[in-house]
Parts: C-alpha cells; sequence; structure tokens
C-alpha cells in the first residue's frame, strides 16, 4: 500500500499514463497517492519539477494525505498545485492539525475526497448489514462494530439538517465542504464525491451555499458528536 516515488517509479507511472493518453490531452495535476517512506520528498518532487514540469509535460504537482510539515518542505522545492486530503463532516481533522492553515497560507487549493464519509454520510447506510461483507469499508476502524452505532448518532443529526433544508444528507455533507472556504482563514476547498450510480452522480452535483445559521448548527453538531474510530486501518499508511 506504498507507492512507488523514486525517479524510476515516477518514470514508470508517467510513461504508463502517456501512454494511455495517447496525445488526447496533456497531464494538468500528477500527485502519489501517498508519501514514499524510502524516498525523500525533495528527491521525487525535484525530479517531477525538472523532468516534467519545466519540460511542459505535467502542467503542475499535488501531494496527498500529507502533513504540514510536508506541504512545507514540499512549496520550497516546486510549486504545489493541490493537497488532495480527506475531509468530512466526518472527518475533520485538517482543521486541527495545521494542513487547512498551511494551504491557506501558501495558496494551494484543498481537494477533499470522501467528502460523504465514504458513504456513511449519504444516510443510506443505517447498519453493517448495509455494507456487503467482501467490501474493504469493513476493515476501517470508523465501520467497526464497536464504533458503529456511536459514529451512526452524527449521521442522524446530519440527517435531521437536510430536511430542514430540503436536501440529502450527501448534499448538505459535499456542499459545507465548500462553504468552509468562505469562513477566514480557509484555503479554497473544492470536493470530489465519488459515487458507482449515476443517481448518486447527478444527486451530488447539486451546489449551493449553506447559511450562517446552518454552518453554526453543524459546528454544535461537530462539537457535541465526537467520530470514534481512526480513520484508516494500520496497514494504510498516512502522513497527515
Amino acid at each position: 500500500m506504498s507507492p512507488d516515488c523514486s525517479p524510476e517509479g515516477i518514470k514508470k507511472s508517467i510513461d504508463n499514463i502517456l501512454k494511455d493518453l495517447d496525445g488526447t490531452i496533456n497531464i494538468d495535476i500528477f500527485e502519489c497517492a501517498r508519501a514514499d517512506p524510502n524516498v525523500p520528498l525533495e528527491v521525487t518532487l525535484k525530479y517531477l519539477d525538472d523532468e516534467y514540469v519545466k519540460k511542459g509535460i505535467i502542467r503542475g504537482v499535488a501531494l496527498s494525505e500529507v502533513s504540514e510539515a510536508t506541504i512545507r518542505r514540499a512549496a520550497k522545492v516546486t510549486k504545489i498545485a493541490a493537497v488532495e486530503v480527506e475531509l468530512s463532516l466526518w472527518s475533520t481533522h485538517i482543521f486541527e492539525n495545521g494542513v487547512a492553515a498551511a494551504c491557506a497560507e501558501l495558496g494551494i487549493p484543498i481537494i477533499a475526497y470522501s467528502p460523504v464519509g465514504k458513504g456513511m454520510l449519504s444516510g443510506h447506510i443505517k447498519s453493517l448489514d448495509d455494507i456487503p461483507k467482501d467490501d474493504m469499508r469493513r476493515l476501517y476502524p470508523r465501520f467497526s462494530a464497536e464504533n458503529f452505532s456511536a459514529n451512526l448518532k452524527l449521521v442522524d443529526q446530519v440527517k435531521e439538517l437536510a430536511d430542514k433544508r430540503g436536501c440529502t444528507p450527501a448534499q448538505l455533507a459535499i456542499n459545507w465542504t465548500r462553504s468552509i472556504s468562505k469562513k477566514p482563514g480557509m484555503p479554497q476547498i473544492i470536493p470530489i464525491p465519488g459515487s458507482t450510480l449515476d443517481i448518486r452522480v447527478g444527486e451530488n452535483a447539486l451546489v449551493f451555499d449553506l447559511s450562517d445559521e446552518e454552518m453554526s448548527a453543524i459546528d454544535k453538531i461537530l462539537a457535541t458528536s465526537a467520530v470514534t474510530g481512526n480513520r484508516y486501518p494500520d496497514f494504510i499508511p498516512v502522513d497527515g
């Protein structure tokens, strides 16, 4: 579960991407899925900058699942186009660990993946039986039997607020991530919800701003409904 961020590994990856694209479009942003513990960050980013960014082969370099310290180190080597991190009503850690503050200071947009909490905030998962036996999420601590019921309390409160708004819980959760950008000291935040169903893609595409009252209500929910369990199991590396 660890990427190869050596120059050789980067070249192999980009060569494969260029082969698949076959000249149809350029590579806008390239990012390693995780930091490579075996390769210094500076080696990876300098290689990308010298061999691909400066030559116009890729337009920008992004980071994924990194700490504040890593972001600041990276920004000294090359311009960082974006930082992709998990962010949702279920995962607000970037506001506490310095990642959001560093991105705001350096003018780096945040790409928020899993804004619906890996499906939990959609309101469609009401028990563990709603998750298939072979689903990867069953390995995640927040979906474990000992944590699931406690974490469902936050979901229920989000659904109540969504009902008042006249939207789905997923729509509320996604647009909450967008609305945070308007708060003082916050970077631009771009949610990237994913789905395997066409109907959910349409549902998730609805864009609206939450009112100050709605944002305050959500702040109260987050303050009183702590999520239990780590974001990832131990075998998945996370820098931040």
